[in-house]
């Protein structure tokens, strides 16, 4: 398995003689020479070649470079009449309804063949047969118990793989009911499911977009597309077709790209199925419905990856599979085994005549020892192992879909992070504000109007004494703005919720941070912010209405007590006119009239205040004067330019989006004539008088702020050997910013991010063999993060992929975990994951990936536990007959340890609490069997001799030593014996439960009790009560007679111990010995692994730590595996 090693320092080249020591001149060049070819692959412009099947790329489509005539012309539609309805119904019997979602079979059909496929799985099958000969064998206890451990596991499978059907039914919430279309040119409403390419579809505010548009007649529309794209901003759409000069609008890379591999979230001419218009107006022609839509692309990947993963199975379940397919050999060879020698022995003894009597009771317990070989509790623990791991991580916001996923959480090497929501707030905040010669920084939490202004970092800004520069900044942004904040209603639900609610969006769960030893560790001591707290209790019960982005402004502005109302109250401020935000100007302006009687006495200086805002390529043209640090504005110099243009690229850097904001005073403005009938040059005159001598005041920085408690997981998630990267639909320096400051990348290795048309020009292959591999990934498409999650296991890493949005759907599914939002998540993408975080923070994942770990821990315990006592019993039968000895167990008594006895402490085993270094370790590696060395074989085998071995010895201590029997033996001694060493052997693999708790710890350890299991102490008492009373029962004429048990003495009992503490002292010995053979075995691995590292990897060294694999830190060495 190759490893993720996201995090090269600076310094990654380092020297000739670093380098040098680890692979040949030869090799270096070879790999350097490759991995140069691919990424001036990424910089051409030939689309990428060696493209496979696994790849499951789509088409580029290109109506948002074409004309609106040319499309018109092809979809043979008049853009003022529509379609005729004679047409547009032939047009609907060919293509079909617009759906993205649709139920091919009846529901009682699937629940047919789901309930059919519960019942294919091995181990299903295996134990349905061994219920079978139970009930031949007239032993109806344990085909009672068999059948019932059958239908538990087929219940909870059916469910999972309901909920998992459900995927696709969720599709159909994008399927908008109705929409407004022009035919017949009439404006009617049809339900949506009737569109048909080339139907004229029109859009208003609140409108969700019905099928994928080619835009015209827009007028001001915005378009929330986050859950399509994972943009946290709406998208300003025009109606002009793109061009290379858009596509290269905010390329700082030097790097030429086109129009035509555009991302979804720059194709502002389009409007798509399933976004939301939150502003303005537009009509658009439907150029693709149903499935050739970009919602129905993704219901065609999950559909497609729903049929190719039905049957598959996680590496713990295969290794089960594989486990009792061995077992099912094993019990056929034995029973034959057993049998045969049994014969043979009858024939040496009397040729002529054979005892059936003698054979048929050695034929049973054949039967019954075939029977008790397959640990009939496996499947039963396994799942309730789950389930219990399953409601631990729902007690930490963790809700599990599929029982499955506990297991392959703890395999996981790598994070793959979706920004929006995930790795930020999901909601927009004014992080700084700069005005000449001074900078302020500001504190709070999501949409609560609370919180701090330092300037320069240090002095606080009081409302009584706020600076005049500032005030100035912050009534620009609150005046040219139209949107909102609002507290929410609060009712007695969303108090209970609060109550119940351990953690926020924007707070660290302590709960869990307590119950993770490794998150408490990276959580620091303090809390520098003491209204934190506060602020993220109120975070729920505040909402922004509008433009986020104008949003986090008012809420900034609200901060200091001079909100929009504020300014309009206090300085009878009354709106005159607005030049609405456009995307081409990259800028608004807000027009307000002055009257007399206001706090500052605006009036003064002139009857009109015009607010300005915009990209600070667009305004600064704009401005003559600019703010000076004393207060006074002068004209445009050199420096002053250099100045502000330093830092608005600092706030680039920080990941920030930079406006900068202006204003001005004017005794009269431009007005129209007839506002219905002005023309564009007369509007375009208005624009330049408004927008023109206006005064520079200074810039705002505006971001998604990173969640603080996702530095802590990102840390934790690197002391537990994962890799992490990042993914979203946002601008490269963005992306970088927000990576940079959480700690995913070094702040000048912006090489380690790749952008979504770069990856289009690469196959899954091309990709998973870049060095070193992206650790961010901007303006993807859902088919990029698709190829991401393939190309990532291609590498052998074993990936989760978190998201929130549609577009995040296909990569949640075939991620090896899937991790969905439960608060920001869209249904489908809920439905389509294994996992659901309640409180949509990645910190929750490190308590998940702890119990996957402790899981799988725990399941190779009782799987250790269940062999060794399985194997005591085949020892002592197979030694017996060898011996020519009567069988030392009657078949029910097979039967009831396998039941009765071992499953108790098994279960206890599962729920064993986690070792404290289980997050200190890397990852499993999945290709592994369930037991990683042979030596862990070895040691179930002489364990099981050895619990075998005593049984015999007090069987045959019973029989000839302790009771003196006649040569010619009763019954009743025979029985005696037979319950002496039955009576022990319980004993003994009950103690044994405590053994296989830890397989390296001696007992004699005083950490080897902690943390002590409560369950493991419960069940041994369970046990070894039933235990007791199945011996002493005769004595009380109970129904339990039937195991053919007689009462122990006293001394058997003491007898019993002593060969408890013997059977001690050998798994003590035992350890010593595998202990320090695995020292060795280690020592030696490690060596081949670095001969054969050298061999077969380039390992580019660049800090102490030499490792890979071990633990991924920011010195940890890249490694590029072979062709």
């Amino acid at each position: 398995m190759s490893h993720y090693n996201p995090y090269e320092s600076p310094a990654a080249g380092g020297s000739d003689s670093e380098t040098s020591s680890i692979a040949s001149p030869s090799l270096l060049d070879r790999i350097k020479e490759e991995s140069e070819d691919i990424r001036s692959r990424i910089k051409s412009h030939i689309p990428g070649i060696n493209h496979n099947e696994d790849d499951d790329d789509h088409p580029q489509t290109t109506f948002h470079i074409r004309e609106l005539d040319e499309i018109a012309e092809e979809q043979k539609v008049d853009l003022n009449r529509g379609l005729d309805s004679n047409e547009a119904e032939n047009r609907w019997k060919e293509v079909g309804d617009n759906v993205v979602a649709s139920d091919e079979q009846s529901i009682y059909w699937k629940v047919i063949k789901m309930l059919f496929h519960q019942f294919t799985d091995f181990m299903v099958i295996l134990l349905l047969v061994s219920g079978i000969v139970s009930i031949f064998m007239k032993e109806y206890v344990e085909s009672g118990t068999l059948f019932f451990v059958v239908l538990t596991n087929v219940i909870i499978g059916f469910v999972q793989e309901w909920k998992a059907e459900k995927a696709l039914q969720s599709l159909k919430s994008f399927n908008t009911p109705n929409s407004s279309v022009l035919r017949d040119s009439k404006i009617q409403t049809i339900k949506s499911a009737k569109l048909v390419p080339g139907d004229i579809v029109l859009l208003e505010e609140g409108s969700s977009v019905p099928a994928d548009l080619r835009l015209f007649d827009v007028n001001n529309v915005q378009i929330m597309e986050a859950t399509l794209t994972g943009e946290s901003t709406p998208v300003e759409k025009t109606q002009r077709a793109m061009t290379d000069d858009d596509a290269n609008r905010k390329n700082t890379e030097g790097e030429h790209k086109t129009a035509e591999g555009m991302s979804l979230g720059d194709r502002r001419c389009m409007a798509y199925m399933s976004t939301l218009v939150v502003k303005g107006r537009a009509k658009g022609i439907v150029v693709a419905t149903g499935h050739d839509t970009e919602v129905g692309r993704i219901s065609s990947v999950l559909t497609k990856m729903q049929k190719k993963n039905s049957s598959q199975n996680t590496a713990l379940q295969k290794r089960i599979r594989k486990l009792g397919a061995v077992l099912v050999a094993l019990s056929l060879f034995l029973c034959g085994l057993v049998v045969g020698i049994a014969f043979l022995r009858q024939k040496l003894r009397d040729s002529s005549k054979i005892d059936s009597a003698f054979v048929k009771s050695w034929i049973n317990t054949g039967v019954a020892l075939a029977v008790s070989v397959i640990p009939e509790g496996l499947v039963a623990v396994v799942t309730v192992t789950f389930a219990l791991g399953v409601q631990r991580m729902a007690k930490r916001n963790a809700i599990v879909r599929k029982l499955s996923a506990v297991e392959t959480l703890g395999s996981i090497t790598v994070i793959c992070a979706d920004k929006t929501g995930t790795l930020t707030m999901g909601v927009m905040k004014a992080e700084e504000m700069w005005t000449p010669g001074k900078r302020y920084t500001i504190s709070g939490v999501g949409y609560v109007p609370e919180g701090e202004f330092k300037e320069n970092g240090e002095r606080k800004v009081e409302k009584e004494n706020i600076p005049e520069s500032l005030k100035k900044l912050l009534m620009i942004g609150a005046l040219c703005n139209n949107s909102s904040v609002e507290r929410k209603e609060n009712d007695d639900e969303e108090e209970k919720d609060m109550k119940k609610t351990k953690k926020s969006k924007g707070s660290i769960n302590d709960e869990a941070v307590e119950a993770t030893p490794l998150l408490s560790r990276s959580k620091p001591k303090t809390n520098t912010n003491k209204n934190s707290n506060k602020h993220a209790k109120e975070e729920d019960f505040w909402k922004g209405v509008g433009d986020p982005t104008e949003v986090a402004i008012e809420v900034a502005a609200r901060k200091l007590g001079l909100g929009k109302d504020a300014w309009i109250r206090d300085e009878k401020l009354k709106f005159a006119q607005e030049i609405p935000f456009d995307s081409d100007r990259s800028r608004m302006t807000i027009v307000y009239e002055v009257k007399q009687g206001g706090k500052s006495n605006m009036g003064s200086e002139g009857k009109y205040l015009i607010v300005a805002k915009g990209a600070s390529s667009s305004l600064l043209p704009r401005c003559t004067s600019f703010l000076t640090p004393d207060g006074k504005f002068v004209p445009q110099s050199n420096k002053i330019m250099s100045e502000i243009e330093e830092e608005a690229e600092k706030m680039a850097i920080k990941g920030l989006r930079t406006l900068a904001l202006a204003v001005k005073y004017s005794d009269e403005i431009p007005r129209k004539r007839n506002p219905d009938e002005s023309d564009e040059e007369e509007k375009e005159k208005i624009q330049e008088n408004l927008e023109s001598d206006l005064k520079f005041v200074g810039l705002v920085g505006i971001v998604d702020p990173p969640r603080e408690e996702v530095k802590y997981a990102i840390k934790a998630c690197r002391e537990a050997g994962i890799g992490m990267c990042m993914i979203t639909g946002d601008h490269k320096s963005t992306a970088f910013g927000v990576a940079a400051s959480l700690g995913l990348v070094n702040k000048d290795r912006k090489d380690l991010v790749l952008e979504g048309h770069q990856m289009d020009k690469l196959s899954t292959s091309e990709l998973s063999r870049i060095e070193p591999f992206p650790v961010v990934f901007a303006r993807v498409s859902p088919e990029n993060k698709l190829k991401i999650i393939k190309a990532l296991k291609r590498r052998g890493e074993i990936t989760a992929m978190t998201g929130d949005g549609v577009n995040d759907a296909p990569a949640i599914r075939f991620a090896d975990a899937g991790i969905s939002m439960g608060k920001s998540g869209t249904e489908l993408t809920k439905e389509s994951s294994d996992i659901i975080l309640t409180d949509d923070n990645l910190n929750s994942i490190v308590p998940a990936i702890e119990e996957g770990r402790r899981t799988f821990d725990n399941i190779q315990k009782f799987i250790f536990y269940l062999l060794a006592c399985n194997s005591a019993e085949i020892w002592v039968m197979l030694l017996a007959i060898i011996a020519d000895s009567p069988p030392p167990f009657t078949p029910i008594m097979i039967l009831w340890a396998n039941i009765i006895l071992d499953i108790p402490p098994a279960m206890a085993l599962g729920i064993d609490p986690p070792a404290r270094d289980v997050l200190q370790r890397p990852p499993r590696d999945p290709k592994k069997g369930i037991f990683p060395t042979w030596r862990s074989y070895l040691t179930v085998i002489m364990h099981g001799l050895s619990m075998a071995g005593l049984s015999l010895g007090l069987f045959y201590l019973g029989r000839n030593y302790l009771h003196h029997p006649d040569p010619k033996e009763s019954a009743n001694e025979t029985d005696h014996s037979k319950s002496f060493a039955f009576v022990g052997l319980g004993v003994l693999q009950l103690i044994h439960a405590f053994l296989a708790k830890q397989q390296r710890r001696s007992i004699f350890n005083k950490n080897f009790w902690v943390p002590i299991n409560w369950w493991l102490i419960g069940g041994f008492t369970g046990s070894l009560a039933l235990l007791i009373g199945g011996n002493y029962a005769p004595l009380m004429g109970s129904a339990l007679n039937h195991l053919d048990m007689v009462p122990l003495f006293a001394m058997d009992w003491a007898w019993i111990g002593g060969a408890v503490l013997a059977h001690i002292l050998v798994v003590e010995f035992l350890k010593l010995i595998f202990n320090h053979g695995c020292l060795k075995e280690e020592s030696k691995q490690q060596k081949e692994e670095k001969k054969e590292e050298k061999k077969w990897h380039v390992t580019i060294q660049i800090g102490p730590s030499s490792v890979a694999g071990t633990q991924r830190s920011m010195d940890a060495p890249l490694m590029l595996a072979p062709k």
